[in-house]
């Protein structure tokens, strides 16, 4: 994943655990990358794509663009961080790593309803750290 200056999320490469926050491209005409894998065209996910983070968010959250601060990747998993301290995650929660308190795969991005305040963000092959306010972290996965 790649954040731009202007708060922007933009998610490429494998997705079939859902980590680039977008529907994955069903068959396609495969590419010089290999073609297609499991009925999944690669051309389409290794070209970098906007991830439309503004979907998961509720009316009280305001009606300005999301402005993403900080984004992390683990394997199969993507966390970022908004300037208001919420946090959105997609991609594979097999471990937890999500934050969301179940194991599910989650291909579209999803508000952590149960974080609030974070200032940073850590992530690993199945985990995520989240610190708080007041330097409190909290391990998931």
């Amino acid at each position: 994943a790649v954040l731009t200056a202007e708060g922007q999320v933009f998610t490429f490469g494998s997705g079939l655990a859902g980590q680039l926050g977008r529907p994955a491209q069903a068959g396609g005409a495969g590419s010089s990358r290999g073609g297609s894998f499991q009925g999944f065209s690669a051309l389409h996910s290794w070209r970098p794509a906007l991830a439309d983070l503004q979907g998961c968010l509720d009316a009280s959250e305001g009606p300005g663009p999301v402005l993403v601060v900080q984004v992390v990747c683990g394997d199969e998993h993507t966390i970022c961080l908004t300037d208001t301290g919420r946090v959105i995650a997609f991609g594979s929660g097999d471990c937890g790593q999500l934050g969301l308190g179940g194991v599910r795969r989650h291909r579209a991005p999803v508000l952590v309803r149960t974080l609030n305040g974070i200032r940073e963000i850590a992530a690993g092959a199945d985990w995520t750290l989240f610190r708080g306010r007041s330097s409190k972290v909290i391990l998931a996965g």
